[in-house]
């Protein structure tokens, strides 16, 4: 009998990229330190390693927001350099036009999947990315 993966209350597993990952966008504007503190109760801001994840959660965005809007990813400068928050190795980037700016933290856009530095007290929805567990 093969394992079902069961995601935390409010976050959806994604089909095409995997079970081990569960994710769930916040669309209630904050600031970066904010929506970090709210997806750490059960996980963290979202890490994206390749293309294929960036694009899927681009059509994850298009599917509940119906216009273009930036979002919070858990991208960024520690000063000695762009880290995920959640220690994922930073191994991909989808920087817009004149990316990255001078601004610490990153969001992505829901219209265009690039990403943009972003001053870290700007409010903005987020997307949560947390463990899936099997039962």
């Amino acid at each position: 009998m093969a394992l079902s993966q069961h995601c935390p209350n409010g976050y959806s597993l994604l089909a095409g990229i995997g079970a081990d990952k569960c994710y769930r966008f916040r669309g209630n504007p904050t600031t970066f330190p904010a929506a970090e503190d709210i997806c750490s109760e059960q996980g963290t801001l979202v890490s994206i390693g390749n293309a294929f994840v960036n694009f899927a959660l681009q059509d994850f965005i298009a599917s509940i927001v119906n216009n273009g809007t930036n979002f919070w990813i858990g991208l960024q400068n520690e000063g000695s350099g762009w880290a995920w928050l959640d220690g994922a190795p930073n191994n991909y980037v989808n920087w817009g036009r004149a990316q990255p700016g001078i601004d610490t933290c990153v969001s992505m856009d829901s219209m265009t999947a690039k990403w943009f530095t972003t001053e870290c007290s700007t409010a903005l929805p987020f997307l949560c990315e947390a463990e899936s567990t099997a039962c």
